[in-house]
């Protein structure tokens, strides 16, 4: 799996199919786009971490996941960007990769509480797995 940087910030990557996981997760209706509501919050919490990078977990809609992962002896700390005030309840986990490179990793509807994000946090194991793979 492939990174590809986000054009509108400086130390933001995201995976393949991000974008396109996203959409699915705000629009039941599978366009190309997510409406503008969501696509304007996801670029405001984008911007505030590119710019805080690890220093956004103190603030409202940001967490730390408590979970690591280690693959290949690279341990990733998994953080949780959250719309809670939203019909559809959107998260996106994400990985800071030695203290500069944000790795948007996959997003979710949060519905179920820590069951869906079980499930969340083996997508991004699996993710990470395959990034490592094709970058070593």
């Amino acid at each position: 799996m492939k990174l590809k940087k986000n054009d509108e910030f400086v130390s933001i990557y995201e995976v393949d199919g991000f974008i396109e996981e996203f959409c699915s997760v705000v629009d039941e209706s599978q366009s190309t786009e997510p409406p503008p509501r969501y696509l304007k919050w996801l670029s405001g919490k984008l911007a505030v971490l590119d710019d805080k990078k690890e220093k956004a977990i103190i603030l409202r809609d940001f967490e730390d996941l408590k979970e690591t992962i280690t693959i290949d002896n690279t341990q990733y700390r998994i953080y949780s960007i959250r719309y809670p005030r939203s019909q559809i309840n959107p998260r996106v986990l994400y990985t800071i990769h030695e203290d500069e490179i944000i790795i948007l990793l996959c997003s979710f509807q949060e519905s179920k509480g820590r069951q869906d994000y079980r499930k969340a946090i083996a997508r991004a194991k699996s993710i990470l797995g395959m990034i490592d793979k094709e970058e070593g």
